[in-house]
């Protein structure tokens, strides 16, 4: 039997269409009931998955609160919210023009449900989700792609009596990426991103050995505008699948000896990234320099115009003996070197 649907019903691509069509002309409620057998298997829980979990988990602890979209999307605020260079995917028969293309980034989502809620005069959203993005690849199929995204938009806690409340900022969202970056935190860069949906003093992007791990930043203003969207809004992305060639946890010892603390100051110009000088000071005092925090940070008047200064807190420990004096002091004159010689610095006294 040969079946060729009218031009009209475009719905009619498969046989199991024609089979729904016999069914509603004879009658659902004459088909028999009858319940459906088969054997029921668990499945693994796959290393992804787990992370997710462990995320979404870590994400409501913090005050966040879950949403789910569905993976279709408006063409313009996908132009607009997202920066893979690879052209959407279109749908053949949509539900609305808004709902035509297969989203590309979650930020598209996310977004439209802060307009949401705005429109509802809401203060504070702080919402997220993790979920599948979809590009096309050049001569081949689609591919899908594990993405976890946040926003943060409005105030940093809830207005209360007895405490003062603020404005959200871009640190406030770093630390919450840094939260569910904990595994692999060390080693972990923030470095300046230039993108057009966020504005370029406030955004970074986040890499792990030369791995681009994810993104964050506040909203381009010309895009607050574009979408009338009042207020600071931040938003976050990170590649779940690429973080399971990191997140791998390795544990040590307890250290047998004592550490030794040096605190040193150092002038640099203001154009130096803080991580480069981090990076240095690591890569050139290790095996002893087991750790750096930076304490303080000063620009006023007292130094040039064009300077700041950073003072590292520096935690020296040799897992085989007791540190010598003169074996600490002759790092810190490296490193001090190293500052100097690199980066134009020089030590504050």
């Amino acid at each position: 039997m040969q079946v060729t649907p009218p031009s009209h019903r475009f719905d009619l691509t498969a046989p199991i269409d024609l089979v729904e069509e016999v069914a509603r002309l004879v009658g659902y409620e004459k088909l028999p009931e009858r319940p459906l057998q088969g054997p029921i298997r668990l499945l693994p829980t796959t290393a992804s998955q787990t992370r997710a979990g462990q995320w979404a988990l870590r994400l409501v602890c913090r005050g966040y609160q879950e949403t789910i979209h569905m993976p279709f999307t408006d063409p313009l605020l996908d132009n607009d919210f997202s920066w893979s260079v690879a052209p959407a995917i279109g749908l053949r028969n949509p539900l609305a023009q808004d709902q035509s293309i297969l989203r590309r980034s979650l930020w598209p989502s996310l977004v439209d449900t802060l307009r949401y809620n705005l429109a509802r005069e809401q203060k504070r959203v702080r919402i997220f989700e993790i979920g599948t993005v979809f590009e096309r690849t050049p001569g081949g199929p689609c591919s899908e792609k594990k993405v976890a995204a946040g926003l943060w938009h409005g105030l940093y806690r809830e207005e209360e009596w007895g405490q003062n409340t603020r404005l959200v900022d871009f640190f406030d969202v770093k630390a919450d990426v840094e939260l569910l970056l904990e595994p692999i935190r060390e080693g972990l860069h923030f470095e300046s991103l230039h993108v057009p949906m966020l504005d370029p003093a406030e955004s970074a992007i986040i890499t792990l050995k030369g791995h681009h791990l994810g993104v964050l930043g506040a909203v381009h203003p010309g895009l607050q505008k574009r979408w009338e969207i009042r207020g600071k809004t931040y938003l976050w992305s990170l590649n779940v699948i690429d973080l399971e060639h990191f997140a791998k946890v390795e544990y040590k010892p307890v250290a047998k000896f004592p550490a030794v603390r040096r605190d040193l100051a150092f002038i640099v110009p203001e154009t130096v990234p803080f991580h480069e000088i981090h990076q240095a000071l690591l890569e050139n005092g290790r095996p002893l320099l087991k750790e750096i925090k930076l304490f303080d940070l000063y620009a006023g008047p007292t130094l040039d115009a064009g300077f700041r200064s950073l003072a590292f807190s520096l935690l020296f420990r040799d897992q085989d003996s007791t540190l010598t004096e003169k074996a600490v002091n002759d790092l810190c004159a490296k490193l001090v070197d190293i500052v100097e010689g690199r980066f134009c610095g020089k030590l504050r006294k």
